[in-house]
């Protein structure tokens, strides 16, 4: 008998061992769905090949990968989430994160990265663009879109001054670098849509805080340091195409490299434009413009992994984002796709170390640089981004109201905003 209930025991165990070992028994028990959100063709063949590795190394595992259109995306990932069948990972852009984790929907990461190699190696930046939302993570950066100066070499050498430090020295290079008769300006001003968080980085790094609201939860958009942020902004219009009121990505980097305008703010893919339509060698990269404050405040986007808070199978769908976000793992993906890392290991690579698009690296490294608390969460957000920030800033440009009106417009809206959220 005593042999009997031994023999049934280590059955017992086996079959366990099995259950949670599939690798090793054989069997694939484990399965997990991917959505990305921003495919192209390039993009979605390197997320393919990253989750066959993943496979390939976890056998036990099997990872189905969908795609939709990012236009789609938004509407698709709200349908999922009511249905209760949102992915396991999901690729999630950080303005999407709002209603999907007030819902319930996004599993909180802080204590998968507690146990993994992960804290060690991703930098504070990274995981402080997870924490926007009640400082909880909810999704990582699988890389850094980041801002920088781009300027053009020998019309900086012409005006006999150095790359510019300081938001002072900004406009003072771009005003000398001016020269409207020869249709030659100092600055690819973006006035067009998603120009205004280039106003708000003005305005944060002026005052020193990469916070919109204060601790009582009031917008500091319109405080005097960050008005006078939003004044020194408005002043490089001045020294910047007449018709750069409407400027947009591809205008912006087209007056730079066809030498119309000699300094760019821009994102790293651009490194590789200027390469290709420029020449190497004739433009360099340095950090974007301090503040008064001594600090800057980069206002991009991010775009990152997500878990489901539904996933049946939590512990693969970390593994899975756990190997995503490894350097040995993710180090093609992010350079191919021109984001800056997050992993520290990388920061010695020469494909973030050398040449213009190391200044990306120094940044996410250097004490002076951070990124804005893009609050997000709030529904209003992606409006006040796209269509009505971008209205009201143009509207100062132009001379039609002042910094003080201007300031007082965008903190008003985002004030109601955030009553209406914290109402909910």
């Amino acid at each position: 008998m005593k042999k009997m209930l031994a023999l049934a025991t280590v059955l017992v165990m086996v079959f366990l061992t099995c259950a949670a070992m599939t690798a090793a028994c054989g069997a694939e028990t484990v399965s997990l769905t991917y959505l990305e959100t921003q495919p192209t063709e390039e993009k979605t063949k390197l997320t393919r090949a990253m989750l066959d590795a993943f496979m390939e190394a976890n056998p036990g595992i099997t990872v189905e990968l969908i795609s939709t259109p990012n236009d789609q995306a938004m509407e698709k990932l709200m349908t999922m989430a009511i249905g209760g069948t949102l992915p396991d990972v999901v690729e999630l852009n950080d303005s999407w994160m709002a209603p999907l984790a007030s819902s319930g929907n996004l599993e909180p990461l802080d204590g998968y990265v507690a146990a993994s190699p992960l804290k060690d190696d991703i930098v504070e930046n990274a995981f402080s663009l997870g924490r926007v939302m009640d400082n909880t993570l909810y999704y990582i950066p699988y890389g850094l879109w980041g801002l920088a100066v781009y300027y053009n070499k020998a019309m900086l050498e012409a005006t006999g001054l150095e790359p510019p430090v300081t938001q002072d020295d900004y406009y003072a290079v771009a005003k000398a670098m001016t020269d409207a008769s020869a249709g030659k300006y100092g600055y690819s001003f973006r006035g067009g849509i998603y120009g205004v968080p280039h106003a708000m980085m003005w305005m944060l790094s002026e005052m020193g805080s990469p916070a919109y609201f204060d601790a009582d939860g009031k917008c500091t958009l319109d405080t005097p340091e960050a008005i006078e942020g939003l004044r020194k902004y408005a002043e490089l219009y001045s020294v910047s195409p007449p018709d750069s009121t409407n400027w947009a990505f591809r205008e912006c980097v087209a007056g730079f490299t066809t030498e119309v305008t000699g300094l760019l703010i821009q994102s790293n893919e651009v490194v590789a434009i200027c390469n290709d339509e420029m020449g190497e060698g004739k433009f360099d990269t340095t950090m974007l413009p301090l503040g008064s404050s001594g600090k800057v405040f980069d206002t991009g986007g991010q775009t990152g992994y997500a878990m489901s808070s539904k996933s049946q199978n939590k512990e693969a769908a970390w593994a899975l984002l756990e190997f995503l976000l490894d350097s040995a793992n993710s180090r093609e993906f992010v350079v191919s796709m021109g984001f800056s890392p997050i992993n520290k290991s990388l920061a010695d690579d020469p494909a973030f170390s050398e040449g213009p698009v190391k200044v990306y690296m120094e940044q996410v490294m250097s004490d002076k640089y951070a990124y804005a608390q893009t609050p997000s969460y709030l529904p209003e957000w992606g409006e006040f981004v796209m269509n009505f920030g971008t209205t009201e800033v143009q509207k100062l440009f132009l001379g039609m109201q002042s910094a003080e009106e201007t300031a007082k417009i965008l903190a008003d809206y985002l004030n109601e905003a955030k009553a209406n959220y914290d109402a909910q």
